[in-house]
């Protein structure tokens, strides 16, 4: 009776000690998927940046390239601004639903693809 007791106590700790390491394991997954995550944010984020600033003096140097066609800075300046109004306006009204839905479908790749190199 007494050795039953005990391996029931023993069979109860292990259960428990099981218990623990499997949330444990899921804490680290989480951890884990979330910092992989985070880390593919900051590096879009970053080449978004940069893109950023590409465009950015692109649109200056075709200001000046066209503002000395014309002899005009303020001209020139401003159709490259209404370049850009006109193509935000563009890119806004035509792909703000496919764009969300990109951007849903690309990240449930990114997590589903990450669970199925882990498991292989």
């Amino acid at each position: 009776m007494v050795d039953s007791v005990k391996k029931a106590e023993q069979l109860i700790s292990d259960i428990r000690k099981y218990l623990d390491n499997k949330v444990e394991y899921y804490e680290l997954k989480a951890v884990q998927k979330s910092s992989k995550l985070i880390a593919e944010v900051f590096i879009r984020l970053t080449l978004l940046f940069f893109l950023f600033f590409v465009l950015f003096f692109l649109g200056i140097a075709l200001g000046f390239y066209i503002s000395a066609l014309l002899d005009s800075y303020v001209i020139g300046f401003l159709i490259v601004s209404g370049i850009f109004l006109v193509s935000g306006f563009v890119f806004v009204s035509m792909m703000k639903k496919q764009f969300h839905l990109f951007a849903l479908k690309l990240s449930a790749n990114f997590i589903l693809n990450k669970n199925n190199e882990e498991d292989n």
